[in-house]
């Protein structure tokens, strides 16, 4: 598979990175999940499930970038800005949630997770960020040096 945009053949290898956590009743926490120094990771499903209701906040723990964009305008809001509903936002291991565009988190940076408990009691969560890999096809062995890089479609 060539990558046309840097003239780079790119190997995907499946993989995925999931976070399990226990929240007490409306608590929230933040939590880094590390992306390994072996490649790049293309993000392609949204995957979750979890014992009660929750909001989510996802950043691109390299750049700050927000994943989801919210910005509570009504007066009076309680919601946090660029959350969302895990039932607006995940799909299930059987019927995952695709992002529409891939998501490239660059080796070695990190994504960060907050996570807020809606349903007033103890909640146990667990979210799966499911994709792939991404090694240049020259130098698998050598991970992608940091290079963010988007694999074009299969050739038909």
């Amino acid at each position: 598979m060539t990558d046309e945009t840097q003239g780079q053949d790119v190997l995907r290898v499946p993989d995925s990175y999931v976070l399990n956590a226990v929240l007490s009743g409306n608590a929230s926490g933040t939590y880094p999940i590390q992306i390994q120094q072996k490649a790049d990771f293309e993000w392609l499903n949204r995957i979750a499930s979890s014992t009660g209701t929750f909001r989510v906040r996802i950043q691109d723990g390299a750049t700050g970038r927000d994943l989801i964009t919210f910005n509570p305008q009504v007066t009076g809001s309680t919601l946090a800005p660029n959350t969302i509903s895990n039932a607006n936002y995940f799909g299930t291991a059987q019927l995952p949630n695709p992002l529409l565009q891939p998501y490239v988190f660059a080796r070695s940076s990190s994504i960060l997770v907050t996570l807020t408990d809606t349903s007033g009691s103890s909640n146990t969560i667990e979210v799966v960020f499911d994709g792939f890999d991404l090694y240049p096809a020259e130098a698998p062995a050598q991970g992608a040096s940091g290079a963010l890089v988007t694999p074009s479609a299969q050739a038909a």
